[in-house]
């Protein structure tokens, strides 16, 4: 995404994509300061806690970008299993989808 992109209410220096996760903690105190809206200066305690949340374990970038390779594989499985269920019930007059959560029902 260019330095200049920017969705319908939403400026670029809001925005933090795949190129900014190794200065995200910047990015963030930098969007605070610029599109703050009058609030007050990040506090000692506010600095801390934001440090705390954007320092931990389940922010690590390796992990995020994994995570959505195995979502898009399990999608593109999904969608390849449902056009052979949908192709075998093209026919048929009354279908029940029954399944567990995150089974496909809704996709399906």
């Amino acid at each position: 995404m260019g330095d200049d992109a920017e969705s319908p209410g939403l400026p670029r220096a809001l925005l933090i994509d795949r190129r900014d996760l190794k200065e995200t903690f910047r990015k963030v105190l930098q969007a605070i300061d610029l599109h703050g809206q009058g609030s007050a200066p990040l506090s000692e305690a506010g600095t801390a806690e934001m440090l705390r949340l954007f320092s931990g374990a389940d922010l690590a970038s390796a992990d995020i970008f994994a995570f959505h390779a195995e979502h898009d594989e399990r999608v593109r499985q999904m969608t390849q299993d449902q056009t052979r269920i949908l192709g075998f019930l093209r026919n048929q007059h009354r279908v029940a989808v029954m399944g567990g959560a995150g089974s496909g029902k809704t996709w399906l």
